[in-house]
């Protein structure tokens, strides 16, 4: 069996026509993919003083996390823990989300206008994030509690309203009411409060979707 050249949108009659056509256009593909290649190389060379900057994205963190990851890159997308309720069911199930969703991480040498272009290679990668034009680094010190945070699991939702915290309701008839979590969530997704109504504290029962911390 014959298996013709993939020539893409143009008619092979064209190419068959003018051969050297065909040569100059995968030829412009070769050194397209060579110079994409080099790039992300530059992007995952770390020998130099390096900094975590923001790269803003479209799609899956978590995805473009390892593909970035298996060319070489040190990327992390920091994730937490989430309990959502099951529509038309009384229980929930646990899922790990991204900690910013549409952005992670990513350690390059600073100031190496090469690596940065090797990012913005990746599919779906939208920006760097900086200032003037130009991308800039996250402190230092910003990156490490962020991954002390996420190590001691800071950032999931059953921490998020663990024992003590201070909540306010924003839905229901206790909306812009205060209270204080007695108990964490349950498998139900619900938290146990006390509610600062009539000028006592008030045993209740909250969805975890019916509360937020207070400022």
């Amino acid at each position: 069996m014959t298996v013709k050249p993939d020539f893409g949108d143009d008619d092979w009659r064209t190419h068959v026509a003018d051969p050297d056509r065909s040569v100059r256009k995968m030829d412009s593909e070769r050194a397209r993919r060579e110079m994409v290649r080099w790039l992300r190389a530059q992007a995952a060379d770390r020998d130099g003083k390096c900094a975590w900057y923001v790269v803003a994205h479209r799609g899956s963190g978590m995805a473009l996390t390892e593909s970035m990851r298996a060319e070489g890159l040190n990327a992390w997308c920091p994730m937490r823990k989430v309990v959502r309720k099951r529509p038309r069911r009384r229980t929930t199930v646990e899922d790990r989300v991204p900690l910013f969703d549409g952005y992670v991480l990513v350690e390059l040498v600073s100031g190496w206008d090469a690596a940065f272009l090797g990012v913005m290679t990746f599919e779906g990668v939208s920006a760097i994030l900086g200032m003037d034009g130009q991308p800039a680094p996250l402190p230092a010190v910003t990156v490490e509690r962020l991954m002390e945070f996420e190590g001691l699991s800071a950032f999931d939702q059953g921490v998020l309203f663990a024992r003590g915290r201070r909540v306010v309701i924003t839905s229901g008839l206790f909306k812009g009411i205060e209270g204080k979590v007695v108990r964490s969530e349950d498998r139900n997704g619900e938290l146990a409060l006390e509610l600062d109504l009539f000028g006592r504290l008030t045993p209740c029962r909250m969805g975890i979707d019916s509360v937020r911390l207070c400022n």
